[in-house]
């Protein structure tokens, strides 16, 4: 292991992006696999700008970004093999490890080409049944009436493409020998096991220390609030929580977005005269800084339709608060086990007394501290590293 040189080529690692996932994963993971293997050269290849940002926070004496102009890793075309030919032959590369999506078949037929040992596709995608992407873009294009926009449908098609493509893929690819694909859930890991690859599940862990043994009741001063976190997109079902708030008025709602609303999604919102509702246009720069705000609130609502990775970074963020946090089967939240979180059908999460009756019990956890552990997932990923049938 100590004479190993392993390449990661990740796309659009910028400093947009590094916050979220799945390029949160590699800011964390790669600079403690980099301390604890000092003898091993880790290079990341990145085909974006503006990464001035990144490049602080991952290098190391043993760990360097290769940033490139031409966005060849995200969708590979024409000049891919070449440029890692070139670096691969140059740094001694033996193993490529991938942020893939459906074009998996691509970089399969690319590590067939390089002289290396052994090529890692991270796939952190979900794939979902054709029964379930039936029942998402039913409910999904019944909300667009309401609230959507072009850019909604945009996202469901990619997901019902992407989803489509690896199935179509995975029927008649012939994966290498030296293939291993990372993903982080169990259905994904049996997928894969049956089509013939070598699946490898990383866990995901939070370090949840309670302060005691039971959960208290808090005497609300005002009224009671609910709070959403993320995009202004269908998919994460803000637009349920804008129905939920305006049915139950005596109930405070934020929605903490990532990016502004768009004119006609205000417009929307504004015509339906929605006093107890309050918008806020924040990205948060740091799990400190969230978990800060969610604990101003009662109860945290993630009421995702889907989710495009199976790694749900801002519900392990906000359940580090303690308080309450609900949120659907899409979650994937099963890989994670605490005591403050709710799992609901979609039906249940639209259900405004559901909501009513969770949020005025005031359950908050006292936490006496709760993290993601980082570090254990870096140990998973150098496993998947190391990892042979």
């Amino acid at each position: 292991m100590s004479t190993r040189n392993i390449l990661f080529a990740v796309f659009d690692l910028n400093d947009t992006n590094y916050m979220k996932m799945p390029w949160a994963l590699f800011i964390k993971t790669l600079p403690i696999i980099a301390e604890k293997m000092p003898n091993v050269r880790i290079y990341i290849l990145t085909d974006t700008k503006d990464c001035v940002v990144v490049k602080k926070l991952i290098e190391k004496e043993n760990l360097k970004l290769i940033p490139i102009s031409k966005p060849i890793l995200r969708y590979p075309y024409r000049g891919l093999l070449g440029t890692l030919k070139t670096l691969c032959e140059k740094l001694g590369i033996d193993t490529l490890v991938v942020l893939s999506g459906w074009n998996l078949h691509v970089w399969n037929s690319v590590a067939d080409k390089l002289r290396i040992k052994s090529l890692v596709l991270i796939l952190l995608t979900p794939v979902y049944r054709m029964d379930e992407l039936l029942k998402i873009s039913l409910d999904y294009f019944t909300s667009f009436l309401k609230y959507g926009e072009p850019k909604d449908v945009v996202y469901l098609i990619k997901l019902i493409f992407e989803n489509l493509m690896v199935r179509l893929i995975l029927r008649v690819l012939k994966p290498l020998n030296k293939l291993t694909v990372v993903v982080a859930s169990e259905s994904c890991k049996k997928l894969f096991q049956r089509c013939g690859f070598r699946p490898f599940k990383i866990g995901l862990k939070l370090k949840f220390e309670v302060a005691r043994s039971h959960v208290y009741l808090d005497q609300f001063k005002d009224a009671p609030s609910i709070a959403y976190f993320g995009p202004p997109i269908i998919a994460r079902g803000y637009d349920i929580v804008v129905e939920l708030a305006k049915a139950s008025q005596n109930i405070s709602f934020v929605l903490y977005l990532r990016e502004p609303l768009s004119i006609i999604a205000k417009k929307r919102i504004a015509r339906k005269v929605i006093r107890n509702l309050k918008i806020v246009f924040k990205f948060f720069r740091s799990t400190e800084e969230l978990v800060i705000e969610a604990r101003k609130h009662h109860l945290l609502l993630l009421p995702f339709r889907f989710v495009v990775s199976d790694f749900p970074l801002v519900l392990m963020e906000i359940l580090c608060s303690g308080r309450l946090v609900v949120t659907t089967q899409y979650s994937h939240a099963d890989v994670v086990k605490v005591p403050n979180l709710i799992t609901l059908d979609l039906a249940q999460v639209r259900n405004p007394d559901i909501v009513r009756r969770l949020v005025e019990k005031g359950i908050k956890i006292p936490v006496k501290s709760c993290y993601i552990d980082w570090e254990f997932i870096a140990d998973e990923l150098t496993k998947s590293l190391l990892y042979d049938i």
